[in-house]
């Protein structure tokens, strides 16, 4: 059987936006206090989100953003004034605590990655097991996908497929892993940097 490889990237390209969309106010009711929103983010295309996302971020009381200043562009572009704070791998266990305080005091809390849906090879998975262990609810606002669409316009066999995720930087343990997406009969979807792609 043939293999596939598939690589996408996470760069994020800057692209000039029309401001007609908008979150629906009516909407705010949907979101309960004391709860975490795992809210997708475009991944190019600053209209590449929903009304109900928009809606939620708007009305959230604290965003918890992996890159602040990547983050502010798109709130920027609809007018969102809700409070930041910064939310990854390196400062994950101690803001981690901070936002189950909040949420434990019943902000209405919205955890966004750089594009795309947190905890998809992102810090946010470590936030979810401590809502679990804290017994916090949570829901997933769900939205753009780089993994999904690089399938969606590939063209290549998506009834199964393995998502490999980042590559590892370490050299040895890159080869190990080429090896075995080698020998992969599914198709696969790895991410990587764009300055990385010819080197790897």
């Amino acid at each position: 059987m043939k293999n596939y490889l598939l690589a996408v990237s996470n760069r994020q390209e800057p692209e000039k936006m029309d401001k007609s969309m908008m979150a629906n106010k009516e909407q705010n009711k949907d979101f309960p206090k004391g709860m975490l929103y795992l809210c997708a983010t475009p991944i190019g295309n600053l209209q590449d989100i929903t009304l109900r996302a928009l809606a939620c971020l708007k009305e959230a009381d604290l965003i918890a953003a992996e890159n602040i200043n990547r983050s502010r562009k798109l709130l920027n572009h609809y007018r969102i004034t809700t409070p930041l704070i910064s939310y990854r791998e390196s400062n994950r266990v101690k803001s981690g605590r901070i936002i189950v305080e909040r949420l434990k005091q019943g902000a209405k809390v919205v955890l966004i990655s750089d594009a795309g849906m947190p905890v998809v090879s992102d810090p946010g998975y470590y936030l979810v097991n401590l809502l679990l262990e804290e017994k916090i609810p949570f829901t997933v606002l769900p939205g753009a996908s780089a993994a999904f669409t690089a399938l969606a316009i590939a063209g290549y066999p998506a009834r199964r497929f393995v998502f490999w995720g980042f590559l590892s930087r370490k050299r040895k343990e890159l080869r190990k892993e080429l090896e075995a997406i080698a020998g992969e009969e599914k198709t696969v979807v790895l991410y990587e940097s764009p300055h990385r792609l010819i080197t790897t």
